[in-house]
């Protein structure tokens, strides 16, 4: 729902001030007004919940009792307010580039905007489970990450229509997003992309980034590891890529497109420390795994 604000200029020939005020709105389409009554010290419209453009009249009237004529404006209204009644509503379920969660195993959420891009769910931004976002978000059991993807559902459709980007949360706020680059979940690009998202075991982290290079182009890669925690491990998350990452790897050159396994192993250690890998190339962007040490983690 959107309440929309605006404000009222007043003046009078005879001096008297603003007594009441009154207004009307309708979608530009529609033929008939909705009437609503004004607080003159905070002027805004009912919650409106079906978007498009919108056209608005206002009148006031003066302390002599005096009605003015219909003065016309208009709006529009483009977002989801966050309101119960929303014509849509963010859903959330465990996924990644290559996989979207059944509709059955999803959540209803609702995301603070404030902190990242306007009207786009981005890093920082909050996610909450109830309407009056109280309740954050909670993104699993043991503090571990895992990769999850948004989608919108209609008021009026049981369809999701999934946005194309995996989201990781820690604490209720997103702290990574990861372009699926392509119309698919899974789909080729000249990008690079998250083709397997985290998988978390008591023994290790993984995930896989596939580095898509055009025929008779070449793209440049470099890995670096920081925190504790060690390559490869155990394998445990059962990742399997064309090139395993055991090392830092500085500047190699790819010729082909090519798929890059990053594990990290169990560390011991305060839950608030973490272990990261980044794999990043050249002229593009960065893909990082993180694991959060443990206070008695399984070595295996």
């Amino acid at each position: 729902m959107c309440k929309i604000n605006f404000k009222i200029q007043y003046t009078d020939a005879d001096g008297d001030n603003l007594q009441a005020a009154q207004g009307r709105y309708k979608l530009k389409s529609a033929t008939t007004f909705i009437n609503f009554n004004i607080n003159v010290s905070n002027p805004q419209t009912p919650d409106i919940t079906t978007h498009g453009e919108y056209d608005l009249e206002v009148r006031v009237q003066d302390t002599g009792g005096l009605w003015s004529e219909w003065f016309a404006s208009s709006f529009k209204v483009s977002e989801n307010c966050g309101g119960s009644t929303a014509e849509f509503q963010h859903v959330i379920g465990v996924g990644d580039c290559k996989t979207i969660p059944k509709a059955s195993n999803t959540t209803d959420i609702w995301v603070d905007m404030s902190n990242g891009q306007p009207n786009v769910i981005d890093r920082l931004d909050r996610v909450y489970t109830d309407e009056a976002m109280t309740i954050l978000f909670n993104e699993g059991s043991g503090g571990l990450i895992t990769t999850f993807r948004v989608g919108v559902r209609s008021s009026v459709s049981t369809e999701i229509l999934w946005i194309n980007t995996v989201f990781s949360i820690e604490n209720g706020v997103i702290t990574e997003v990861i372009d699926c680059d392509g119309g698919n979940p899974g789909g080729g690009s000249s990008g690079g992309q998250v083709t397997t998202g985290t998988i978390n075991t008591g023994c290790d982290s993984g995930m896989v980034v596939t580095i898509n290079v055009p025929p008779g182009e070449t793209k440049t890669i470099s890995v670096t590891k920081s925190g504790q925690a060690n390559y490869i491990g155990g394998n445990q998350s059962g990742i399997t890529a064309d090139v395993m990452i055991g090392r830092d790897v500085t500047n190699k050159v790819i010729t082909e497109t090519t798929s890059f396994g990053l594990v990290l192993d169990a560390e011991t250690g305060n839950e608030q420390a973490q272990s990261t890998i980044t794999l990043s190339v050249q002229g593009g962007r960065s893909y990082t795994l993180t694991r959060k040490h443990q206070s008695n983690p399984n070595f295996c």
